[in-house]
């Protein structure tokens, strides 16, 4: 039975696209029954009372005007796990053509006999039950996908930080691209959206975010406001990093392709994102030569700040960098990062509060460093001689 039952989640998996003529007969079949129950509606639920030839009629040239109307407006082209406002607008225009036709039609038919309160009733509510079912079965579709494909995903607790247009384009891209994620929920400053929902996720203020994360496993934080100060992004930057946080950020509108960006295209914030101007090349020869060859000791080396100035330090070939900071995952990351890039400078964590007096002293007498970097000075040791 479980391998069957794998089998089939394999095989619907397979499916990326609804076929055409799938959409075609659907919407067909949306507007037969959303007809056929405004008849019933208008004969007070009594088949009975149905005047079975003229329905019938009626249902057949109904179902002649909606293949004329589909054909036209072009409805089943659209991609259904992709339903947004479009596909509503384009869904809203043909139920109006249909119901409109539709009367001319029976008019003509009845030689305009007067006006019919019942059928304008009845036209009515079959606008309304074939616009539910046409959009109703395309939202269906569209999150029955989603959840089929991500049956089998190890999903990451995601926070977005904007509640704005471009923090809502981010969520239709982690929906779209097939990525396990679960939305807890939307930050953004701005008071009047707070406690708010947007598409059913909360949005929170940081302070609240602050909170939430503090009790619930929190995997990443995707930035998608442009306008969101240095000092905002500093501070969400190091609650983060203590808490084992990865920060993301999307790309810049120049770099979205017909008003749309892709998963690959976020990255993990950079130095230079924080200070919003491109990165210094160092060029002194004398610090150079000072960091060459030596033992450098960079405490914070796991911050946003740190680790940019660890990345520069191995660049300068010194003999060991000894990597010190109180955040285990963040220390472990650089430190791999480093390892990677295959350097004859030899990377130790080491893992410690800089207030920690004992562990400290202990890390001075091991590693004799010559020179000891903070985000804020550098210094040399007293270990220059040996």
């Amino acid at each position: 039975m479980t391998k069957t039952y794998n089998q089939t989640i394999r095989l619907i998996k397979r499916i990326k696209i609804v076929p055409r003529w799938v959409i075609f007969i659907l919407d067909l079949g949306a507007g037969m029954i959303a007809l056929f129950t405004a008849l019933i509606l208008k004969s007070n639920l009594l088949l009975t009372a149905i005047h079975w030839e003229g329905a019938f009629g009626l249902l057949v040239s109904s179902f002649l005007i909606n293949i004329l109307v589909f054909l036209s407006i072009k409805t089943y082209r659209g991609i259904v796990r992709f339903t947004g406002l479009q596909d509503a607008l384009r869904v809203m225009a043909t139920v109006a053509l249909s119901s409109l036709l539709i009367i001319i039609q029976f008019y003509l038919n009845n030689s305009f006999n007067g006006n019919d309160p019942a059928f304008n009733t009845m036209m009515v509510m079959y606008a309304v039950f074939f616009f539910l079912f046409l959009l109703g079965y395309r939202v269906l579709v569209k999150y029955g996908f989603n959840i089929l494909r991500n049956l089998d995903k190890t999903k990451k607790n995601v926070v977005i930080y904007g509640a704005g247009q471009t923090g809502q384009a981010t969520k239709r891209v982690l929906e779209n691209e097939n990525i396990g994620f679960s939305l807890i929920a939307f930050i953004d400053d701005d008071k009047r959206k707070d406690n708010k929902r947007i598409d059913g996720v909360p949005v929170t203020s940081f302070t609240s975010f602050m909170e939430t994360a503090a009790s619930h496993a929190i995997h990443e934080v995707i930035i998608a406001n442009f306008g969101l100060s240095p000092e905002r992004k500093n501070e969400l930057v190091d609650f983060c990093l203590n808490h084992d946080i990865h920060v993301l950020t999307i790309p810049r509108y120049n770099q979205w392709s017909n008003g749309a960006f892709s998963a690959k295209q976020m990255k993990k914030i950079r130095i230079e994102d924080l200070l919003e101007r491109e990165p210094i090349q160092i060029e002194n020869q004398q610090l150079i030569q000072d960091i060459k060859g030596k033992r450098i000791l960079v405490t914070g080396a796991a911050g946003s700040i740190g680790s940019e100035l660890v990345r520069l330090l191995n660049k300068l070939e010194p003999t060991i960098l000894i990597l010190c900071d109180q955040a285990e995952t963040p220390l472990h990351d650089i430190e791999l990062e480093l390892n990677d890039q295959h350097s004859n400078v030899q990377c130790i964590p080491y893992l410690t509060d800089i207030n920690n007096k004992v562990r400290m002293a202990a890390l001075f007498e091991k590693f004799k460093p010559h020179v000891s970097l903070s985000r804020s000075r550098l210094q040399a040791c007293p270990y220059d001689g040996v």
